[in-house]
């Protein structure tokens, strides 16, 4: 009888319809003294209501066919695995995580970043950018000591050698991890890093690029071949692609340090952004605030991670993406694109989305991307609050592509840290929405992990 209860609310509903409508006309008709016709009765009293009736079912199939436009894309991946045998801690091919650092505005690592954000801390009047009137600008600033900046290949623009000023100290952390690697007999013999530019740097610097890594930095650390890779990324989804891509042509022999830095704090930048009307002022909230960030990853393969889950403690699942129907706006984003994504990637991973109890994206202050964002969470995450959604923007600001990075390798640190999976999603650009879930080691197939972050 319980099950028949939910069919009384269609009939409650037509017949409340009616009852409405009748009492409408009719008083109607009475207060005018007015004689309807049959073709009159037929129409107020019967097809009016049942086009209302129809109606309202139309506009109800409608909005909910907007809010859970994802479930015959959930009930596809759940089919594909079952038909493949893919399950939770399936051996599957996984890129494996071992250190990772970031610098950023208010933090030196994953958890400041973190609690920079519960904290609310935000971009602030900057006190050196302008806007076209002349007024201070909101900009997310990170502490860099003019000396680092100084000592910098001097053929780049200012914001160029502040992202390296940055990046020095992430990258360095990354290093000492992959030597201790290499003496520890993991079986590694070979370097390979994947430093991810942004789009804006003109391929002439490369060469200032490479100086400043092998004279600087590298010039450092006892390693053995290292092979260097400077690759242009347009956004945070190519970046995540480009990581977990090099799962397959990874040789077993060789670890990946995986590195970005941006920084839009400069005139040159704020000039650029004006001029294509894309700054954040009081009069365009909807745009960019200039922010700076840096990361850097220590990747290896299943078979190096296998001799060292203590230097290894999770790993992260293939990238997958969710499309936009439009160009992000509006006060709620495109949940669906989000939630698609999500849940093509914990599928990809071979993980339940009810065991996810972190997300983290490079959101920055937007309402709709923030929206967007806790509405896809609260979709296929029930696991995750409010609270367990981290948006790096927030606090970074615009530092594309290297804010991924930033939220790539807090949602490595948190899964190291609660042994719980956790999602990362790049969700900034116009109609790609990228995501990768981690993996702590248990559930990648690696046991006796030890969380590490430096």
């Amino acid at each position: 009888m319980l099950a028949r209860i939910p069919m009384l609310a269609p009939v409650l509903l037509v017949v409340a319809t009616f009852a409405g409508a009748w009492m409408l006309v009719l008083g109607w008709w009475q207060a005018s003294d007015h004689a309807p016709t049959t073709a009159e009765i037929g129409l107020y009293l019967f097809a009016l209501p049942l086009s209302l009736s129809g109606g309202f079912w139309f506009l109800r199939r409608f909005f909910d066919m907007l809010r859970t436009p994802t479930a015959a894309t959930a009930a596809a991946p759940a089919a594909v695995s079952a038909d493949s045998g893919t399950a939770p801690g399936a051996a599957v091919a996984r890129l494996h995580v071992g250190t990772v650092a970031i610098a950023a505005p208010h933090a030196a690592d994953p958890p400041a970043l973190l609690a920079a954000i519960a904290d609310n801390r935000r971009p602030q009047l900057d006190p050196q950018l302008c806007d076209g009137d002349g007024y201070p600008i909101l900009a997310a600033r990170a502490e860099v000591a003019e000396g680092d900046i100084a000592a910098l290949p001097v053929t780049m623009s200012a914001e160029a050698r502040r992202a390296l000023a940055l990046l020095d100290a992430p990258l360095r952390a990354a290093l000492a991890g992959a030597a201790e690697a290499f003496t520890a007999n993991t079986g590694a013999k070979r370097l390979s890093i994947l430093w991810s530019l942004p789009a804006q740097w003109p391929p002439a610097w490369q060469a200032a690029l490479r100086d400043w890594l092998a004279g600087s930095v590298l010039v450092d650390y006892e390693l053995p071949q290292t092979h260097v890779h400077l690759r242009a990324c347009d956004s945070g989804n190519t970046l995540l692609h480009d990581l977990a891509g090099t799962v397959a042509g990874l040789p077993a022999d060789t670890l990946l340090l995986v590195c970005a830095c941006t920084s839009n704090i400069g005139e040159a930048t704020v000039a650029r952004w004006l001029s294509a009307s894309r700054l954040h002022t009081t009069t365009h909230t909807d745009g960019l605030v200039p922010g700076e960030a840096a990361a850097a990853v220590l990747c290896a393969s299943s078979e190096l991670a296998a001799g060292s889950p203590q230097i290894f403690p999770c790993a992260i699942g293939a990238a997958a993406d969710g499309a936009r129907t439009q160009p992000p706006g509006g006060k709620r984003g495109d949940a669906a694109a989000v939630t698609e994504a999500l849940m093509a990637a914990s599928t990809a991973a071979g993980i339940d989305l009810a065991t996810v109890t972190t997300l983290y994206a490079d959101s920055a202050h937007h309402a709709h991307s923030l929206g967007e964002l806790l509405n896809a969470a609260g979709e296929c995450c029930p696991a995750i609050g409010d609270e367990d959604c981290a948006a790096v923007g927030t606090v970074c600001g615009s530092a594309t592509p290297a804010d991924a990075l930033v939220a790539l390798a807090c949602a490595c640190a948190a899964a190291a840290d609660s042994q719980s999976p956790a999602l990362c999603v790049s969700h900034t650009a116009e109609r790609r929405i990228t995501a990768v879930a981690v993996l702590p080691s248990a559930l990648a197939g690696i046991s006796d992990p030890l969380p590490r972050t430096a």
